[in-house]
């Protein structure tokens, strides 16, 4: 059986390691790393559309079943996404 829950990702960019991403489900609550002042809001998309590259969105199914967000690393410039204002 195949899992249709659609999901929107919240996508934040840690400012001293630009490489550095965190996804967050829309319906989570964010981790309290995120208000630190380090990170900066990049993005959302909904699991259909386009993703950062290095979002492997098996992983982040797993990782927010156990944690409530996706830690990841970009592996490239992201295309395809409608990216926040720094």
């Amino acid at each position: 059986m195949t899992n249709t829950k659609m999901v929107t990702w919240h996508f934040f960019r840690r400012t001293a390691e630009a490489d550095l991403w965190c996804a967050v489900p829309a319906h989570q609550a964010l981790p309290g790393f995120l208000m630190s002042g380090d990170w900066h809001y990049t993005a959302h998309r909904l699991d259909h559309g386009a993703t950062p590259p290095g979002f492997d969105s098996r992983a982040a199914a797993v990782a927010e079943r156990f944690n409530g967000f996706y830690l990841f690393q970009l592996v490239a410039e992201p295309r395809g996404l409608t990216l926040a204002a720094a």
